[in-house]
């Protein structure tokens, strides 16, 4: 029953559920908005963080339960960081109790209360001050600063212009010393001891980003992402609350640490699709990271040689503040982009494997002579792509996707999405051929294939096969910048954001064929890909060359991408996307149902559709299978909701999610995706 005394208060709390309602519980304490605390529920005890206090409940059928005390574990979260996650869970989609529960820090084990007061002990097995392994010079702080060029003072004295909140587009070719501008940013921030948030896409680019501001500011840097065990990562997010570091680097989840005087919040390598979660929380973390600069009312700055579309279309309105590096420190121009047709290479007689020109194999020969590195960029891991029987046309294919397997280390047949595996047969399942036919190149072939040609290079490949934990990447890293590696193959981990001082030849095969894919992205998707794989050639005092491979040389984006500009390449691209209504002109909203019965998946596309069809300003595209049909057993379909109105985009989802909710279709998932980045 309902406590009625005058000094019994109600409050409204989030729980880490996946419920659309939040809870009710009572206490004659005193709690504030934010502020955590502990609740009973079924019998457990639950974290749980104050929203709102509430009238007393009428007519309440339920007995209403007590707060059993305040969380004296978890810091209690700032009205502004509040408005911030409740924003994420209503335009997302999302629960807020699960978005609010995103903000503390790993549990580890069974901590006792006060624990966040004492220093986490590190475990031998899990030792965390290796990720700053860092050989600081000696040298004095000034020292170590090097001259600043005409073009990076006039950025860094208008980006320091005004206080606030503003969002700063730095848009800078590769090479061109964005690092060095963020540094100057955050310095006088971290001396008077406030803290700063670096984004970077993904954990690839920790090890170099933990390493170049760990020697600029020793002692002060804080890493952050799934790489680490719980331990470490409890320890990291500690030491920032507590103030023993202020820089925190990491991945999108960095977001949620609610860093203590926060002043700069900076994302590099902004346009990288990686910053858009596809699981649970669809959040994108760069929109996430501009929202929350806005709620804590300071400045945002996104960083890119190729800046996505959306944010490009922003500086041109000016909603951005805009900001151009144009040349690059070292005064060597960015390398200009050759161009091989492989269907002339294909109709030649020639020894070499079909994937590798005649000029790209000179380049290398002669890099190899110089002693320099040169790295070698395909997006595809493993060695031959198709497996099949030509006898009679058999494909092997994955048991649980639509996606053929992709074969490793001579019979490993592997898929790529749900991780199923078997051994390459003898003979055909089908016709019992035994004549099993690979083909497709993948980094494993390259490797295998370029150490035949040149016995005595040093070759090494960065791919996930290769790369499991975050040590081994900084390790490879390392051994790349000591110069002991000749020659890196490598998938998109070595195409962002890194930089190889000794690499002046860069070679791109097949880097066009996300060109062909059915995604209104894929051209910008490419055009940044191989442009930012092409700057990491050349980036000291020697000129870099670039060889790309292509099998449609005369495609208007490679045409664009000889030019060099990214600037014509964006003119034409939003005048496509204007004309069909896509981003940044219009909202994007896309509906997935999935099942293990195909027949009820579509049921209930068909049912959505028929629901969100009479809604006006509202374009529904599909529904569709989804370009992967089938992926991890579930049969999936699409619906995308397009719209040039955010409200009405937003309303649809709501109705989307009653509808789901109301439905009697069994065993069907409906995902929700706004602002989707991929569309398999």
């Amino acid at each position: 029953m309902v406590k009625t005394g005058s000094d019994q208060k109600y409050y409204e709390v989030a729980l880490s559920l996946a419920l659309k309602k939040h809870f009710i519980y009572s206490s004659q304490s005193v709690f504030q908005r934010g502020q955590s605390v502990l609740v009973p529920l079924k019998n457990k005890e639950m974290p749980a963080v104050i929203l709102r206090e509430v009238d007393c409940p009428k007519e309440q059928s339920f007995e209403i339960k007590s707060i059993l005390s305040e969380d004296e574990e978890r810091e209690k979260l700032s009205p502004a960081r509040l408005k911030w996650l409740s924003w994420l869970a209503d335009y997302y989609h999302y629960n807020l109790g699960q978005v609010v529960h995103l903000s503390f820090p790993p549990v580890v084990g069974k901590l006792k209360k006060n624990s966040s007061q004492k220093k986490i002990k590190k475990s031998s097995s899990e030792p965390v001050d290796e990720l700053f392994d860092v050989k600081l010079s000696e040298e004095s702080d000034r020292e170590k600063k090097p001259l600043l060029t005409a073009e990076q003072k006039e950025c860094l004295k208008k980006i320091q212009e005004k206080e606030g909140f503003r969002v700063h587009l730095l848009h800078g070719v590769t090479g061109s010393g964005k690092t060095e501008i963020y540094f100057r940013l955050i310095e006088p921030a971290i001396k008077e001891g406030k803290s700063a948030l670096i984004l970077v896409p993904e954990i690839a680019l920790t090890p170099q980003h933990i390493k170049r501001f760990s020697s600029r500011f020793p002692g002060k840097v804080a890493c952050f992402h799934s790489g680490l065990s719980p331990r470490q990562k409890h320890h990291q997010w500690m030491e920032m609350l507590k103030g023993d570091k202020q820089i925190l680097i990491g991945p999108r989840s960095a977001l949620f640490c609610p860093l203590p005087r926060l002043s700069w919040i900076i994302v590099d390598e902004e346009h990288e699709s990686y910053f858009k979660q596809e699981e649970k929380l669809k959040y994108h973390g760069r929109d996430a990271a501009v929202y929350l600069g806005k709620c804590l009312n300071i400045p945002v700055v996104l960083g890119s040689a190729t800046p996505s579309l959306e944010s490009w279309w922003n500086a041109k309105a000016g909603k951005y503040n805009y900001h151009l590096l144009k040349k690059r420190v070292f005064q060597t121009s960015v390398p200009r982009m050759e161009v091989v047709d492989m269907k002339k290479e294909r109709d030649r007689q020639s020894s070499l494997p079909s994937w590798l020109s005649k000029k790209m194999h000179e380049a290398l020969r002669q890099s190899l002579e110089r002693k320099e590195q040169a790295a070698l960029f395909l997006n595809r891991r493993g060695e031959s792509v198709y497996v099949f029987c030509p006898s009679c046309g058999y494909h092997f294919f994955c048991v649980n996707c639509d996606i053929s397997l992709t074969q490793h280390q001579g019979s490993h047949l592997l898929c790529h999405y749900c991780g199923f595996q078997q051994e390459k047969p003898s003979a055909c399942p089908e016709c019992k051929g035994e004549d099993i036919f690979s083909f497709g190149v993948g980094t494993a072939t390259l490797q295998k294939e370029l150490q035949n040609l040149f016995p005595s290079a040093r070759i090494i490949r960065a791919d996930r096969d290769e790369v499991k934990t975050h040590k081994q990447w900084a390790d490879i890293l390392d051994q790349i910048e000591r110069k002991e590696v000749d020659i890196v193959i490598g998938t998109q981990m070595i195409a962002k954001g890194l930089d190889f001082p000794y690499l002046n030849l860069v070679g791109l095969i097949l880097a066009d064929q996300g060109l062909n894919w059915p995604d209104f992205r894929s051209a910008e998707k490419s055009f940044q890909l191989i442009t930012q794989m092409a700057g990491r050639s050349g980036r000291r005092d020697q000129p870099g060359r670039v060889i790309l491979q292509s099998y449609n040389p005369l495609h208007p984006v490679i045409n664009l991408l000889k030019a060099g500009s990214y600037e014509q390449f964006a003119e034409q691209e939003l005048k496509q996307r204007q004309r069909l209504c896509y981003p940044p002109f219009g909202k994007l909203c896309l509906v997935r149902a999935q099942s293990v019965s195909a027949s009820s998946a579509k049921k209930m596309i068909l049912k959505i559709r028929d629901h969100l069809k009479y809604i006006g300003d509202l374009e529904v595209l599909g529904p569709a299978p989804a370009p992967h049909f089938r992926l991890r057993n579930k049969y999936r379909y699409h619906l995308l909701l397009k719209s040039s109105h955010p409200v009405v985009l937003k309303q649809a989802g709501i109705n989307v999610l009653n509808l789901v909710s109301a439905s009697k279709v069994p065993a069907v998932q409906v995902h929700l995706n706004m602002d989707p980045v991929y569309m398999f």
